[in-house]
């Protein structure tokens, strides 16, 4: 109401002048409709706006006269109503608009630090490499040619003999034998320094824990099972009688295999990198001979540490050799890179600290609204809102990281790291594992953080048609992702069953379940599938490819189809009769063009004006020829040069004060009316350059 008041008047003006000026009334007429504008003041919101008709009366035209005059002031009336409601739509949404604006830039600010903190922190480039030198180096370099005819690695290790032939071969000349050239002996590739000792941990299981079927017990007195944690074998073995360590001893944790975990205790032997290669022959020699491997060995772990002074980057290799109860070998691997002095002295590192610093201003300002919100709205209404769990659990997400870190700091410091001390071990498997963990909340913060710039620009038309399309069908995405993991486990099952023996990926459940997720991608392998089982191989890829690839995904994309399509429709009708933010920036855009162009059009008549004024051509212009030029140019002169007469165009140019404009006046004045017209032009193609972006 109050907005409808102030700009009544306005508005009755400018529309009252499209009207002729004969139907004006005279001051009786006039005040008859005075008064029946004062009756109409006790109305509602809309009839306050024709209270301030009233007050403008003689703007508009009579309705004493004739039902003409009448029909005007109706149309006139509703039009005014209809502009008044559209500016005031116009000034909500534009106060709407610039704190989503301010709300949009400081997390467009959040998200750009969190970028450079984040990837900052690790070094992409440099890790990737430093992590890739060292896979080539104990992965994939070949056994040497005299013990072995066809070409081996890591990869191939399988048997008792290929282990000892690896670790005597391949491990020790990679990690002991010197580069040349490169800084001596305990460099890996010259200039990588092996940290400590390089440790080999074995797990081993106790005898007795299986039973043995009577009919074969003749042939295998006693069996050895699988690994579990309550058939660890702890007593002494071999002929010097190796002593159990336990994992608070190593101070190490439980470790992941290909197949499973493993406790942290164990049999260990270390390697220095202060004795030679020879020496460290010698060694892995004696164990082999001693039998260091035998039938209780369950899991053989090698642990490296390397670190690079030239990108302040620590590589921490694992090897894992798992003994199967079958009598084969699995190898498997965890190659990591961290960087354990974070902060380093240096313009870098000090950036690093202020943007970690930064980040934590940040959360506690995104925790301290997402708590608001949830006591301002109620919690039963905070949590009936995706975008606030969202908030939330990117809030949680990173105070877990800041505690990761703070354990992260704590464990380094209790590391107690002396690099000249070649003969002790130094463990960064923990430090390896919190520095992943916390690396792999960053990647899903990331995600999030990306995907919530659909929350700060949804008050943008169209920015919000995924987010919607995805509420709502969620209900029925749900009810499909149910249906359809049932039939894949009904599948996996199946796939166990059948090629479960044969088949890679499909011998384990839960690798079958991944191997049919694959499948809908097109990754599958038909032949090995058909060669294991020659009827059912064709029938279950048939019957697949049907059941889940034609019907189920195609029942999926209708489900979006038909959400994305109600969400269209109903944002078509949602802005029947609304004002669209974009609309009213390209009128803003065009009214700015016009006005440019007029203030451009009226320096060009303006400067025409003052070169052609000198009536008496005596290059001089006088007070009356001035005026002439501000009677014509009334309006461009007050917008172009401030002045409301002539008088003040005199003052404001004439220099010497003789009330003349003297050559060298006129072109001062031609020049400040020549920069105006630069500038609006150079304002326009600005403008159009706006627009096109």
């Amino acid at each position: 109401e109050y907005m409808g008041t102030c700009l009544a008047p306005y508005f009755v003006v400018r529309l009252s002048n499209r009207c002729s000026r004969r139907d004006r009334v005279m001051s009786s007429s006039s005040s008859s409709f005075a008064s029946t504008g004062a009756s109409e003041r006790t109305d509602t919101e809309n009839l306050s706006t024709r209270s301030s008709i009233s007050e403008e009366d003689e703007a508009v035209p009579s309705s004493a006269k004739d039902g003409k005059s009448a029909a005007e002031l109706a149309y006139l009336t509703r039009h005014l109503e209809k502009d008044i409601k559209t500016q005031i739509q116009i000034k909500k949404l534009k106060r709407a608009f610039r704190g989503q604006l301010l709300e949009m830039i400081i997390y467009a600010l959040f998200l750009i630090i969190f970028s450079l903190v984040v990837l900052n922190s690790r070094d992409p480039l440099y890790s990737y490499q430093l992590n890739n030198y060292m896979k080539e180096m104990l992965l994939n370099t070949e056994f040497p040619p005299e013990l072995t005819k066809i070409y081996k690695s890591f990869f191939d290790v399988a048997t008792w003999s290929e282990y000892w032939q690896y670790m005597s071969t391949v491990f020790l000349d990679s990690l002991f034998l010197p580069s040349d050239p490169g800084l001596g002996q305990g460099y890996v590739y010259g200039q990588n320094f092996i940290i400590g000792t390089v440790r080999l941990r074995q797990v081993r299981v106790g005898a007795g824990h299986c039973s043995v079927e009577s009919v074969f017990k003749t042939v295998f007195p006693t069996c050895y099972a699988r690994y579990k944690g309550a058939y660890v074998d702890k007593q002494p073995f071999t002929v010097r009688g190796r002593r159990y360590y336990t994992a608070s001893e190593l101070k190490t944790t439980q470790t992941l295999a290909l197949l499973q975990w493993y406790e942290g205790g164990g049999f260990v032997e270390d390697f220095s990198a202060a004795d030679n290669i020879t020496v460290h022959r010698e060694h892995m020699a004696a164990l082999n001979a001693e039998g260091w491997i035998d039938l209780q060995t369950r899991a053989v772990f090698a642990d490296i540490s390397v670190y690079n002074a030239n990108l302040n980057l620590i590589q921490v290799s694992q090897l894992a050799f798992e003994f199967m109860p079958s009598g084969s070998i699995m190898p498997s691997y965890v190659f990591r890179v961290l960087r354990l002095y974070k902060y380093a002295d240096t313009a870098l590192g000090r950036a690093q600290l202020a943007g970690e610093i930064i980040l934590i201003f940040f959360v506690a300002f995104y925790l301290f609204q997402e708590l608001f919100e949830m006591w301002n709205e109620g919690c039963i209404e905070y949590w009936q809102s995706a975008w606030n769990l969202i908030d939330l659990v990117n809030v949680l997400l990173f105070i877990c990281v800041f505690g990761i870190r703070a354990a992260f700091m704590t464990g380094a410091k209790d590391l107690d790291l002396d690099p000249s001390n070649q003969r002790k071990f130094f463990n960064f498997q923990p430090l390896s594992l919190l520095n992943s963990t916390e690396q792999n909340i960053l990647a899903c913060n990331a995600f999030i953080l990306w995907f919530k710039i659909f929350k700060y620009t949804k008050f943008l038309p169209g920015m919000d048609v995924i987010s919607e399309t995805v509420a709502r069908s969620i209900q029925n995405t749900v009810s499909f992702v149910f249906m359809m993991t049932f039939v894949l486990f009904g599948f996996a099952q199946a796939g166990v069953l059948a090629f479960g023996t044969d088949v890679p990926g499909f011998h384990t459940f839960i690798d079958t379940f991944f191997t049919l997720l694959r499948s809908l991608l097109g990754d599958f392998d038909f032949v090995a599938m058909q060669r294991s089982n020659r009827v059912f191989g064709p029938l279950y890829f048939l019957a697949f490819i049907i059941l889940v690839l034609f019907i189920l995904l195609s029942m999926f994309m209708a489900i979006l189809n038909d959400a994305y399509s109600d969400v269209q429709q109903e944002l078509r009708e949602e802005q029947k009769g609304k004002v669209n933010l974009l609309h009213v920036f390209g009128d803003w855009m065009r009214d700015k063009q016009d006005s440019l162009v007029q203030v451009e059009d009226g320096a060009s008549a303006l400067e025409s004006a003052v070169l052609e004024g000198d009536f008496v051509d005596d290059d001089i212009l006088d007070r009356d020829e001035i005026e002439a030029i501000f009677q014509k140019y009334k309006r461009e002169a007050k917008q172009l040069l401030g002045v409301n007469s002539a008088d003040e165009l005199l003052r404001e140019f004439d220099t010497d004060g003789d009330n003349l404009l003297s050559m060298d006046e006129q072109r001062n004045l031609l020049r400040n009316l020549q920069e105006r017209k630069l500038q609006a032009q150079v304002q326009k193609h600005q403008l159009a350059l706006t627009g096109d972006t």
